[in-house]
C-alpha cells in the first residue's frame, strides 16, 4: 500500500483504529488534568501504583506522560507476541474496551498489564 502522511495504524492492518487513537488521546488528556488536583494525583496513584506525591512534580509529569503513559509499539509490533497489551491489536482491544472502565483506567491497564 502506497501511504501518504495521513495514513495511520488502522489502514495497515495491525489492529489500530480511530476509536483506539481517539481513546489514547483522551486518556492522555484526562491525565494532564488530573495532574492538577490532589483528589486527581491520588486517582492516578491507585491506578497506576506510583505515590500521589510523585505526580506534583513537573519533571515527574512530563517523566510519566512525556512520551505517552504506556509502551505504544508503534515500529517494533510483534503481531504474534503473547503478552497483555504487547501490540497494537492488543493495546486497541483494551483501548476500546469500555468493561475495563475509563480510557485512563484503560491506559493503566495497558501500561501495568493483568
Amino acid at each position: 500500500m502506497d501511504c501518504p502522511l495521513s495514513c495511520s495504524v488502522s489502514d495497515n492492518n495491525v489492529g489500530g483504529s480511530p476509536a483506539c487513537r481517539t481513546a489514547i488521546a483522551k486518556g492522555h488528556a484526562t491525565i494532564g488534568q488530573l495532574f492538577g488536583t490532589s483528589a486527581g494525583r491520588t486517582e492516578l496513584s491507585q491506578l497506576f501504583g506510583l505515590p500521589a506525591a510523585y505526580f506534583e512534580s513537573r519533571n515527574n509529569q512530563a517523566s510519566f506522560a512525556g512520551n505517552g503513559v504506556a509502551y505504544f509499539p508503534a515500529q517494533g509490533n510483534d503481531p504474534t507476541c503473547q503478552q497483555s497489551g504487547c501490540n497494537i491489536a492488543k493495546i486497541c482491544a483494551i483501548m476500546t474496551d469500555s468493561s475495563v472502565g475509563d480510557e485512563v483506567a484503560r491506559l493503566a491497564q495497558v501500561r501495568v498489564g493483568d
